[in-house]
């Protein structure tokens, strides 16, 4: 389960409700959500501001650690 997934399964939230909410299609959302696809910054940013938590919170996994130094 992906960050996004329990995030909105812990609050409760439909996907529909998050997708029409950011301005995505339901088949992008639930893409987004199995990770699948990988959101734009745009997108990102509305999803993390909707839910009231980071990018990183929702996507920071993706992020190579080794890459950073």
């Amino acid at each position: 389960m992906t960050p996004l997934e329990s995030i909105l399964q812990e609050r409760g939230i439909k996907k529909t409700w998050l997708a029409k909410k950011v301005g995505v299609s339901n088949g992008t959302m639930t893409r987004l959500c199995s990770g699948e696809s990988k959101p734009t910054i745009d997108v990102a940013l509305k999803i993390a501001r909707v839910l009231g938590t980071s990018i990183e919170e929702l996507w920071g996994h993706l992020i190579d650690e080794r890459t950073l130094d």
